[in-house]
């Protein structure tokens, strides 16, 4: 869907964004790569959260931990 490199602020605009299927792309893409840390200051738990049903088939290897 997206294969170019993304700035900090732009990965925050797209986490954000009014678009849920963007925010599910980007929320998910974020909690399979980045550090648990950093995936929670980037997105926030409420997000996640609130899309956690439509994120979750889309982890991977990572699903368990975020379970």
């Amino acid at each position: 869907m997206w294969d170019c490199e993304v700035t900090l602020p732009q990965l925050r605009g797209f986490v954000t964004a009014s678009d849920d299927d963007q925010r599910v792309y980007w929320i998910a893409k974020v909690m399979r790569q980045a550090k648990p840390d950093d995936a929670i200051s980037i997105v926030g738990v409420s997000p996640m959260r609130e899309l956690w049903t439509r994120i979750a088939p889309t982890l991977g290897r990572v699903h368990d931990f975020w379970d």
